[in-house]
């Protein structure tokens, strides 16, 4: 049953994605961790390629609409692997436990 109950909240975060173009791995990290039982590292790793692969998709229709400033989002996610690099070296750190992960994701949100 928590299987169905994550798929139904994870058809709510595509739609909110695609609405807001943003939240997705804000609200699956929880669905995964807590509703479905995924252990938080994996869910972490899960929720990259889920956003990632529903951000994709969603790209297309404002690519065709030309809402795609290819400039501005280009620098914005160069500047952002810096700190996707930094944050998955510090992850893997033996003294960052799953739960201080956890609490650092709550206090974020």
């Amino acid at each position: 049953m928590p299987w169905v109950i994550g798929l139904l909240l994870a058809e709510g975060i595509g739609l909110s994605l695609e609405l807001m173009g943003g939240g997705g791995s804000v609200l699956a990290l929880p669905v995964l961790v807590y509703v479905m039982g995924v252990p938080p590292n994996s869910a972490i790793a899960m929720t990259l390629v889920i956003v990632g692969t529903v951000s994709l998709l969603g790209l297309i229709p404002h690519w065709r609409s030309g809402n795609v400033q290819l400039n501005t989002a280009g620098m914005f996610g160069v500047a952002s692997l810096a700190g996707t690099f930094a944050g998955a070296k510090l992850a893997n750190l033996p003294f960052v436990a799953e739960g201080f992960q956890m609490l650092l994701f709550a206090g974020v949100m």
